[in-house]
């Protein structure tokens, strides 16, 4: 009896294995945050962008991050950036721009990263806005661009 109750239990140790390694092995892969496109803003109005599932019946929830800012206003740092917007997707993001003061004439950069929370294993996206500042012949008139990278 012993012999039999051992083989039982090794077989069921072995099935239990078995089981659990094919499960591991069909795991799916995550979904990704897609941004669909780059947008252009002139002025000082705003731009949405949309973001959705690579799985449209698996939403992704993720939170916006706050806007960092490049080097590139002679050491100063000008906050000109919102984003904002929805936090699962399918959804929409505006990015706006807040102010031109303080701000030295050309080419400005910020980026916004999403982080995935839900569900597990989906990758962080980081958009990159520009902002190009107007000729300084008056106004404040400008273009923002955003892309996903």
């Amino acid at each position: 009896m012993d012999a039999a109750q051992k083989l039982l239990k090794n077989s069921a140790i072995l099935t239990a294995t078995a089981v659990l390694l094919a499960t591991v092995g069909s795991a799916a892969t995550p979904p990704t945050l897609i941004v669909n496109t780059s947008v252009s803003l002139a002025g000082t109005g705003g731009q949405i962008v949309n973001v959705t599932s690579s799985d449209s019946t698996v939403p992704i929830t993720y939170t916006i991050g706050s806007p960092g800012y490049a080097n590139d206003n002679g050491g100063s740092t000008v906050n000109w950036l919102s984003a904002s917007g929805g936090t699962t997707t399918p959804a929409s993001l505006t990015f706006s721009l807040v102010t031109t003061a303080g701000l030295a004439q050309g080419s400005h950069q910020a980026t916004v990263v999403l982080t995935p929370s839900a569900p597990l294993g989906v990758t962080p996206v980081t958009i990159t806005i520009t902002y190009s500042s107007g000729s300084g012949s008056g106004g404040s008139s400008g273009t923002l661009s955003a892309s996903p990278s």
